[in-house]
Order: structure tokens, then C-alpha cells, then sequence
């Protein structure tokens, strides 16, 4: 009995880790259910690559380099063990930028999904359906 209240507790304390860090726990146990195999220090190694990759894509962005923060972005996405709405969403800025609204709209729409599914819910859901109400209009 002793052991059952524990792992409760335990799954309650991570449960409000995870909406409080608006992002998926991980454990050894889960990790390689996910991309790749590995330990959890590789996850969030792998996590702070991408997160790298994103700032980087930003900056590009900012320089209007566009090809190279797509291929930045793009890198993060596929690098990071979660899935960031930040991360698809300047991803579609950049699809947006460029005219290429079909796929900008296929990108905020994952974006979208994303953010719809986590825990925690931001801000983020109204602005996504307005950028691809935007697009909509832009036919």
C-alpha cells in the first residue's frame, strides 16, 4: 500500500512539473518510446540543440536569410525530442515570408495540433487561428 501512495504522489509531482515546465517529463522508461534511443541527458541534450538551432534560425530570419532559417528551423524540429510550437510557427513565418501559403498553412496547422493537445494551454491556440484564418484570406 505503501508503495502505491508513493508512486501517486510521484505521478502527482510530475504532473505539476509538467504543466508548470508546459512540456512532457521524461523518465529512462519513456525515452525511447520517442525519437532515437537514448538516456534522458541525451533528451535534453538533444532539447537544448534544438533550442540552439531555433535562435540561431531567428537571427537568420531577422538578417531576412530565409532559406537558411528554414533549414535551421527545420533542423530543430527534427532534433528535438518534443514537438515546440515556437519552433513551427516561425518555421511558417518564414514559409509565410517567402509566398509558399500552402505549406505555411500545413506547418501552422501541425502548430496548431500541437498546441491544442498540451497540458497546459497558452495564448498561443487564438493566435495560430488567426494566422491561419490570415492565410485563408490571402487565396
Amino acid at each position: 500500500m505503501k508503495a502505491k501512495i508513493l508512486a501517486l504522489v510521484a505521478i502527482v509531482c510530475a504532473t505539476a512539473r509538467h504543466a508548470v515546465a508546459d512540456e512532457l517529463p521524461l523518465t529512462a522508461d519513456d525515452f525511447p518510446k520517442r525519437k532515437g534511443t537514448g538516456t534522458v541527458a541525451d533528451a535534453y541534450a538533444k532539447r537544448n540543440l534544438a533550442w540552439s538551432l531555433y535562435e540561431q534560425g531567428l537571427a537568420l530570419r531577422k538578417a531576412n536569410k530565409l532559406d537558411e532559417a528554414i533549414a535551421k528551423f527545420k533542423l530543430a524540429i527534427s532534433t528535438s525530442p518534443f514537438v515546440y510550437t515556437e519552433f513551427l510557427e516561425e518555421l511558417g513565418q518564414c514559409l509565410r515570408q517567402q509566398g509558399k501559403t500552402a505549406e505555411a498553412r500545413e506547418v501552422y496547422k501541425k502548430a496548431l495540433v500541437n498546441e491544442e493537445t498540451r497540458f497546459y494551454k497558452s495564448k498561443n491556440v487564438e493566435r495560430l487561428k488567426a494566422m491561419l484564418s490570415e492565410l485563408a484570406d490571402e487565396r
